[in-house]
């Protein structure tokens, strides 16, 4: 799920991406391709989506439109959390065991780090200061 400060969004298995107001009053849907959705993260104007083919969709998150649709072609997995840091959309792909950073303004990759073998990194935050990772193979945080 994600928060925009207005609405609250989320995915699910087929695709669809759905919006409720903070009192829980649906306002939008919409289907978009690419596939299951995995992970959500807003960047101030948009909500970006991650889907389990490693796709990306950009909507606008004032009008729920699809700006863009992005396969990308370092993630072998699944796109299994994202998050925004000013600059960068950090993605995760627990297939791999590696997490993405990614230039928010054309999509490409400024860098990929390692989590380890078998760490299956499933969610990222962004503090103000450092991205942390959750690993569900082996239930740890890292800091990066």
């Amino acid at each position: 799920m994600a928060f925009d400060g207005n609405e609250m969004w989320a995915g699910n298995s087929k695709g669809g991406l759905i919006s409720f107001d903070t009192s829980g009053v649906f306002r939008r849907s919409n289907s978009l391709l690419g596939g299951e959705i995995t992970a959500l993260a807003f960047d101030g104007t948009h909500i970006w989506i991650g889907h389990i083919t490693g796709t990306l969709n950009l909507v606008e998150a004032s009008t729920g439109k699809q700006i863009t649709e992005h396969e990308l072609d370092f993630i072998e997995g699944s796109v299994t959390g994202l998050v925004f840091d000013g600059g960068h959309i950090w993605a995760t792909d627990g297939g791999k065991d590696l997490v993405f950073k990614i230039n928010a303004s054309d999509f490409s990759l400024v860098g990929s780090y390692p989590t380890g073998g078998g760490t299956v990194p499933a969610g990222v935050s962004f503090d103000g200061a450092n991205i942390w990772i959750v690993n569900s193979g082996n239930d740890s945080v890292m800091i990066k």
